[in-house]
């Protein structure tokens, strides 16, 4: 079987019949994923902040959202949960818990570190505090990554 390099110009030599039509969006690269929020070292509240956030381009299109993070106990919290939300296809809402809260001291990922969601175009993924940290401290560091 040969091979040959693919630099250069590597069109067709001599005459190119096509029957039908060539649909380049048909056998285009999918979007990528790519970094669109950030968050480091957030310290939890005593109250039910928005940590971050990215809306899907309303464009028709089904989005990927994937959400990593990290949390840092360093006093025994009293609440503190952390939920992530969108609207998936096919409608409704999906609330997931990130991290349950009312932890002891210590570091790791969020429980569901790696959480993915497939969203519609036009609506929000928001990364909050869904309880109040009442007691304790804490912080954490979240991403989204979306296309």
């Amino acid at each position: 079987m040969g091979f040959f390099p693919a630099t250069g110009n590597q069109g067709v030599t001599g005459n190119l019949t096509v029957t039908g039509t060539i649909n380049a969006a048909a056998i285009a690269t999918p979007p990528l994923l790519q970094l669109v929020a950030r968050v480091d070292q957030f310290a939890l509240q005593n109250g039910t902040p928005t940590i971050a956030s990215w809306t899907a381009p309303n464009d028709g299109n089904d989005h990927t959202a994937f959400i990593s993070g990290t949390r840092n106990v360093t006093v025994a919290e009293t609440g503190g949960a952390i939920s992530a939300t969108w609207s998936p296809p096919g409608g409704g809402s999906i609330a997931n818990v990130l991290a349950a809260g009312g932890s002891g001291t210590g570091q790791g990922t969020i429980s569901q570190s790696g959480q993915s969601a497939i969203m519609l175009p036009g609506t929000t993924l928001t990364v909050a505090q869904s309880s109040a940290l009442t007691a304790g401290t804490a912080t954490c560091s979240i991403t989204i990554w979306a296309s």
